[in-house]
């Protein structure tokens, strides 16, 4: 099995050669020159980050591309510490993720010329079967997702639009408050947009959380979420989230040398 360092180098390597001349010409920007995640600010109020990610450690090594934009009041990972995909991008919606072509599992043999094209370079990581060996990805997915955003609000459209699909709407058939598993990050998203709609199910996933685990060091958060839902110190909510912003463009501006 390889190290840590290994993989990592060997997923760089990849990455380069694959990817980052079509991130270079989108204007996104790569962290520490690493080839693995890369951000782009679309008007100065939404981050579309991509991170280049295996699906686990051991050979055949699968790369996948797990993508999602923000509004920068909410922070994400800069950059993601791991080249493994970690359980947070498994769960969490507004991180979605591309798959590559692959039509062959199988063991590298440099024996055999066939089979060795379907792996990157001297390395246990699997191309696509594409001919654009998994660039193709950011051509046919990604970039057309982040094409449709231009402001906050069209991000939150895309957001909302996913929640209702994939959990709002099976709530409302079983009505069983624990089918209502989506991020707070969306419930923040929701107050800024004061989407009233909305607010009832953010409430009851609130409650959830609440009655299930109280002491969570992240209460005090959802109390403040709460409140703003009920009409209870909003603008300070709101002031939070400016401040957080702040922060984070800070943090983007430094480790990106991203001029937000």
């Amino acid at each position: 099995m390889s190290s840590m360092i290994e993989l990592k180098k060997d997923m760089q390597l990849y990455g380069k050669e694959i990817y980052t001349n079509d991130f270079l010409k989108a204007g996104f920007v790569s962290y520490n020159d690493e080839n693995l995640c890369w951000y782009k600010v679309i008007h100065h109020e939404v981050l579309c980050s991509v991170y280049i990610l295996l699906s686990w450690r051991v050979p055949p090594l699968i790369p996948s591309l797990h993508y999602c934009a923000y509004p920068l009041y909410v922070p994400v990972a800069v950059p993601e510490s791991s080249v493994v995909e970690r359980d947070v991008f498994r769960w969490v919606g507004n991180i979605q993720t591309a798959h590559l072509k692959l039509e062959y599992y199988g063991i590298r043999n440099p024996r055999n010329g066939d089979l060795a094209e379907r792996f990157f370079r001297d390395t246990d990581i699997q191309q696509s079967s594409d001919r654009r060996r998994g660039a193709e990805l950011l051509q046919e997915i990604i970039f057309p997702e982040f094409e449709k955003i231009h402001n906050q609000e069209d991000c939150y459209a895309l957001h909302r639009a996913y929640w209702l699909k994939e959990n709002i709407d099976d709530y409302e058939r079983s009505g069983r408050t624990h089918n209502l598993i989506f991020p707070f990050a969306f419930i923040d998203e929701v107050i800024c947009n004061e989407d009233e709609k909305m607010y009832p199910y953010c409430i009851l996933r609130i409650q959830k959380m609440f009655d299930t685990f109280l002491a969570e060091k992240y209460a005090p958060l959802w109390q403040m979420q709460l409140d703003a839902l009920n009409g209870i110190r909003r603008e300070e909510y709101l002031a939070y989230l400016e401040e957080r912003k702040r922060k984070f463009v800070k943090k983007l501006e430094k480790k990106l040398g991203i001029q937000v």
